[in-house]
C-alpha cells in the first residue's frame, strides 16, 4: 500500500504568474480521496505534479509506494489530432506500465525492425522484456481488454487507438491501472466519456479498491459513493475534510465561517496597529515641543539632599520646589526618549 503527502507545494506558469500556492495535504494508506475545487484552480497540474510530469516551484512531495497514472485525456483521446492516427492501442497500454516495462518494450521494437539481421540483439531483446515483466504485463492486458471491449489481446493489440470510443479508452486503462500492481493510483477525470453502466462499474471499483487513490472528478454521485476523504484547492493553499462527500458541504460551512471570523480579527488588529502607528507619529510633534520646554525647565540636584545648614522655615518650600522641578524634568526626559524613538520615522 502507498501514501501521498504534499506539503507546501507552489507552481508557476511559464509567464510567471503563480497557480498553486501553499497547498498541503495527506492521502493515507487506502484512502479514496477526492481533489475538488473551482475550474482553473489547478486541480489537474496538482495531479501532474504529483505524477513527476512538472516540477513544483516550492515545497515539496513525496510518494510512498508504486505509482499508476490516468491522465485526463487518456490515449489523447482526441480525434483531430493528427499525431493520435499513429497510436496503437498496445501504445496506451504500454503508457500505463512501469517505465522498466516501457523501456523494454522501446528496445525490442527496435530490435524486431532488424531482427533477421541481428539475431542476437533480438534475443536479449525478448529476454529483458520478459526480465522486466512484459510478459506478464501482457496477461493482465488481455484479461482487461476482455473485460473492458469483449476482445483478447491478440484481437486489438495493434488496432489504431482511435477505433475505440473515448469510454472504452477509459474502461480499458481504468481496468488495467485497478487490477495492476500499482499502490497509488492518480485518475484525472476517470468518469469522463463513460456511460450509466460504467459509471456504476467505477462506483464498485474505486469503492471496492484497496490502493490510495487520489482522483478528480465532477460527478456528485461518483464522489458521494466512493470518496473516504476531500480535498479542496482554493486560491490560496488547501483543505481536506476527512471524511465522505455527505459531510462535506457542512464541513465547507465550518472552514467558510472559521475564514471569516480569522479575517475579522486580521483586520481589527491590523486597524488597532495602523491607530498606534499614527498616534506614534502624531506624537513627534508634541514631543518636540515638549523637548524645548525641557531645556528651560531646569534640573534637580544631583544628590536628593539638601544641606544642613538649611533653616527649617526654608526647607520646606526648598523641597516642595525641588519635587516639582524634578518632576518636570523626568517628564521632559521621558519625552525627550519618547522623541529620539520617534524621530525614525514610525
Amino acid at each position: 500500500m502507498g501514501t501521498i503527502r504534499v506539503s507546501h507545494l507552489g507552481w508557476r506558469l511559464p509567464g510567471g504568474d503563480e497557480l498553486l500556492r501553499d497547498v498541503s495535504f495527506m492521502v493515507r494508506e487506502g484512502d479514496r480521496a477526492a481533489l475538488v475545487g473551482a475550474n482553473g484552480v489547478g486541480k489537474s497540474t496538482l495531479l501532474s505534479l504529483i505524477a513527476g510530469d512538472l516540477q513544483a516551484t516550492s515545497g515539496t512531495l513525496t510518494i510512498d509506494g508504486r505509482l499508476g497514472v490516468m491522465r485526463q485525456f487518456v490515449g489523447l483521446g482526441n480525434r483531430d489530432d493528427e499525431t493520435d492516427h499513429t497510436k496503437s492501442i498496445r501504445d496506451l497500454l504500454l503508457s500505463l506500465a512501469p517505465q522498466p516495462i516501457q523501456d523494454a518494450a522501446a528496445r525490442l521494437r527496435t530490435a524486431e525492425e532488424h531482427a533477421t539481421a541481428e539475431p542476437i540483439r533480438y534475443a536479449h531483446a525478448l529476454a529483458a522484456w520478459g526480465d522486466a515483466g512484459g510478459y506478464a504485463a501482457e496477461v493482465l492486458w488481455d484479461e482487461c481488454s476482455m473485460r473492458a471491449v469483449g476482445l483478447p489481446l491478440d484481437a486489438i493489440a495493434d488496432r489504431p487507438l482511435r477505433t475505440l470510443s473515448g469510454g472504452e479508452q477509459k474502461r480499458l486503462a481504468l481496468e488495467v491501472l485497478l487490477r495492476g500492481d500499482a499502490d497509488v493510483l492518480l485518475l484525472d477525470e476517470p468518469d469522463n466519456f463513460l456511460d450509466v453502466e460504467a459509471k456504476r462499474w467505477l462506483e464498485g471499483e474505486l469503492a471496492n479498491s484497496r490502493k490510495t487513490i487520489l482522483y478528480v472528478s465532477h460527478d456528485r454521485e461518483l464522489l458521494a459513493a466512493t470518496a473516504t476523504r476531500i480535498v479542496t484547492v482554493e486560491a490560496e493553499g488547501s483543505w481536506t475534510h476527512g471524511g465522505g462527500f455527505a459531510g462535506y458541504a457542512e464541513a465547507r460551512r465550518s472552514h467558510l465561517d472559521k475564514l471569516e471570523r480569522d479575517r475579522t480579527i486580521y483586520d481589527n488588529e491590523r486597524k488597532r496597529l495602523e491607530d498606534l502607528v499614527a498616534e506614534m507619529r502624531s506624537g513627534r510633534s508634541t514631543s518636540a515641543s515638549s523637548a524645548s520646554t525641557c531645556a528651560s525647565a531646569g534640573r534637580a540636584p544631583a544628590s536628593g539632599r539638601w544641606s544642613s545648614s538649611s533653616s527649617s522655615s526654608t526647607a520646606s518650600p526648598i523641597r516642595s520646589t525641588w519635587r516639582s522641578t524634578s518632576a518636570t524634568a523626568l517628564r521632559c526626559s521621558a519625552e525627550m526618549e519618547w522623541a529620539r524613538a520617534t524621530s525614525s520615522g514610525c
